[in-house]
């Protein structure tokens, strides 16, 4: 398939039009319309900030206190019956369920979590998030795979996925794209970035905003983690939007193939990481990443994404019942898995992401390739890189919902 296949489709001039001729503070037209903000309006502005995260913490340290009777519960409930080990894969569903009950965990999170899911599920009706979703899996339900390629990538697919992507990307995170000239016209190239966010969120705006902003309106295709590629109706979803299960002999054909390829050097470790740790990258692997840039004459162009670690903020991992369902990390956030699906629900935070200059490694012989100290140390070089990206948008950043 032509990357360049049914781009036109996309319509990106709507959007960006709109954006471009809405009045900014810092335009003459926005003080003529008298947009400027006022000290009084600034003042409340920072007020309302500073009682969101107030808030916020308030619920963490409260959750974390929960969590802690939650787990003293869940090893008294499993204690008595040997046979109901975590680490026994025979542990019936309905074994399980009977666990879950006795814990009632419902009963003592929500009193914390219940007004906040309230008042999300209000936001995303007003902002017409429900008609949006409807609209979209109909359109889902009718499509008919005609064009694929050898990876499962159906791009008429993805295309019909574009409204929820565009809600997500311009109205709930109000994602803000910097550095889209690091990333070539045509031919290869190897983004590489920091994960987070729980679910692969940031991979998906990545490569939304690339395609939609982008001056050839390039297509991404993502290296994907097995956790999420073995998830149920997920992992389906992820094949046919572009997104190819994560090993060297795929990252070498797409890239071959002049593909813009990204990859997450932290896997899931960086998506299960705690909020506590939040922005503090994990060991990027290996460094396997610099072999395949390497061998394949790819630039290496840095990425970094800020916003994703607030959607989901994990207080814990009940490594228990992970280890029951077969998955590195089972989150424990302030909504979820006390609300169900409602728990799922990412919070509104503001998203950055910064695209960096490429950092090419065509100078390697093989010689140096066999090397694992020197790729290890190379790939740790491409790690300090985007940390020290992470870390000059934090210094930027007053506000975790406003940016």
């Amino acid at each position: 398939m032509a990357e360049t296949s049914k781009v036109v489709t996309m319509k990106p001039k709507r959007k960006k039009a709109r954006l471009k001729d809405r009045p900014t503070p810092e335009t003459p037209e926005a003080k003529a319309l008298g947009a400027a903000p006022s000290p009084r309006l600034e003042a409340l502005d920072a007020l309302i900030e500073a009682k969101v995260e107030a808030h916020l913490s308030e619920i963490e340290h409260r959750l974390e206190q929960s969590l802690q009777r939650m787990e003293t519960k869940l090893e008294r409930a499993l204690a008595p019956d040997q046979s109901m080990r975590a680490g026994d894969r025979g542990l019936s569903l309905t074994s399980l369920l009977s666990v879950l009950e006795a814990m009632n965990p419902l009963s003592e999170a929500q009193p914390l979590v219940g007004e906040l899911a309230h008042l999300l599920t209000r936001q995303l009706e007003k902002l017409g998030f429900i008609r949006i979703v409807g609209q979209t899996v109909a359109d889902l339900m009718d499509h008919v795979s005609m064009d694929v390629d050898e990876f499962g990538y159906d791009q008429a697919f993805e295309d019909k996925l574009r409204p929820l992507l565009e809600f997500l990307f311009y109205t709930w995170w109000r994602v803000e794209m910097n550095g889209l000239e690091n990333v070539p016209d045509r031919g290869r190239a190897l983004l590489v970035s920091n994960h987070s966010g729980t679910l692969p969120f940031d991979g998906a705006m990545i490569k939304f905003g690339i395609r939609e902003l982008h001056p050839q309106h390039r297509i991404t295709r993502v290296l994907m983690h097995d956790m999420f590629n073995s998830l149920p109706i997920l992992g389906p979803i992820l094949s046919k939007t572009g997104c190819v299960r994560a090993c060297h002999e795929n990252g070498q054909k797409l890239l071959e193939r002049e593909h813009v390829t990204l990859v997450f050097p932290e896997g899931a470790k960086g998506t299960g990481k705690y909020f506590k740790n939040r922005y503090k990258l994990e060991r990027f692997g290996r460094g396997g990443f610099v072999r395949l840039a390497a061998r394949t004459s790819s630039p290496i162009i840095p990425v970094a994404v800020v916003g994703a670690e607030e959607i989901y903020p994990i207080m814990d991992n009940a490594t228990l019942i992970a280890k029951l369902l077969n998955l590195p990390y089972f989150p424990i956030t302030p909504t979820f898995p006390w609300l169900g699906v409602l728990g799922l629900i990412p919070l509104p935070s503001k998203w950055t992401i910064d695209i960096g200059e490429p950092i090419r490694f065509d100078h390697l012989s093989e010689k140096d390739l066999d090397d694992d100290f020197l790729i290890d140390h190379l790939g740790n070089e491409v790690r300090l890189v985007i940390q020290n990206m992470i870390d000059n948008r934090l210094k930027k950043r007053k506000s975790i919902w406003f940016g």
